[in-house]
């Protein structure tokens, strides 16, 4: 065989081979998009009240999260399963119009609950799925990539988010429920350029901590969730002692700018600086320990001044000594 006929047999070798790689890699991601949307039906409700209809998926036994303006002044509130006819009553367990969050209390309802995320959102640019009852057309499922993460607000997405979509889930590329869908973002003449948005199921899980016992296993057994970057504390009852979402908010830049942290149950906690502009400036991954609060850049001690009020004093600051000795004062969110 001559040289140059090696070559065309070797180049159309690694054309082959990078084909099939490709095709197994799409068709990856379509199956598990279809396990995903089989997951999502088995656990999605369709929410009717003398207000109007919305959407809502089940946390537990019994229990569904939806949006709170789903079921805001309703009088009546019945659920059903999307694909059965069989309509059972509910009743608001708790309602939280802030955050516009809403977990209702529906007896007799029998279906899995969904597995929520104990990570860090997914980095922008990362697929997620939507599944929802928009113009009540039940279960649709819908895909796209996260737009932008907007600081502790809000997350934006391409996949759409209809009227009648509202309370539903927000899966990552995993299967875990990653937020809650709210709706769209209109302009002046209220038309929607594809800017949807989806709460954040942190906000979700501080609702319900103490009062609902949640699922996080892995929803299809194959996958686990990202070990947190950091340390485990090797203080537990401080460490769980902070569990909880904390706000603050410090004048260093001419305006206000408000800090969140989500302390989670093994000491790790993410945290999120936004502006009064509701961008964000600012994300980081810490952790926990003895007592120190611990970051690459930053350090600092906690000091409680009872069980829902801390003050941070920084000891070092990779922005410079400037920061130094400064304290910032946090409140638990309630």
């Amino acid at each position: 065989m001559s040289r140059s006929r090696s070559k065309i047999f070797l180049f159309a070798g690694c054309v082959a081979l990078c084909l099939v790689v490709s095709t197994q890699s799409v068709f990856g991601q379509e199956d598990r998009a279809i396990r995903i949307a089989k997951l999502a039906k088995a656990s999605t409700v369709f929410i009717e009240t003398d207000k109007g209809t919305g959407s809502g998926f089940v946390i537990a036994e019994e229990f569904v999260a939806t949006n709170h303006h789903v079921i805001e002044e309703a009088s009546t509130i019945s659920v059903h399963l999307v694909g059965y006819k069989e309509s059972l009553r509910a009743s608001i367990f708790v309602d939280d119009k802030d955050d516009d969050l809403a977990v209702i209390k529906v007896p007799g309802l029998d279906a899995p609950s969904l597995a929520l995320s104990r990570d860090r959102l997914p980095p922008q640019g990362s697929r997620v799925y939507v599944y929802g009852n928009p113009l009540n057309l039940e279960g649709t499922f819908s895909s796209g990539e996260i737009s932008a993460l907007r600081g502790n607000q809000f997350i934006q997405i391409t996949a759409p988010i209809s009227p009648g979509s509202s309370g539903g889930p927000v899966f990552d590329g995993r299967g875990y429920v990653i937020g809650v869908a709210k709706g769209q973002l209109l302009d002046k003449e209220r038309r929607s350029q594809n800017l949807n948005v989806a709460i954040p199921i942190f906000y979700l899980t501080q609702l319900v901590r103490g009062r609902v016992t949640l699922a996080h296993d892995s929803p299809f057994g194959d996958d686990t969730q990202r070990t947190s970057q950091g340390t485990r504390s090797s203080d537990t009852s401080n460490s769980s002692k902070l569990v909880g979402i904390w706000d603050g908010e410090i004048t260093e830049t001419g305006y206000p700018t408000k800090i969140v942290w989500q302390v989670d149950a093994d000491g790790t906690y993410v945290a999120w600086f936004s502006s009064i502009f509701g961008t964000t400036s600012r994300t980081g991954r810490w952790s926990y320990s003895n007592g120190i609060l611990d970051q690459v850049t930053a350090s600092g001690t906690v000091t409680w001044v009872n069980d829902n009020h801390i003050v941070i004093t920084i000891i070092q600051n990779e922005d410079g000594p400037s920061s130094r000795g400064r304290t910032r004062h946090y409140y638990r969110r309630q």
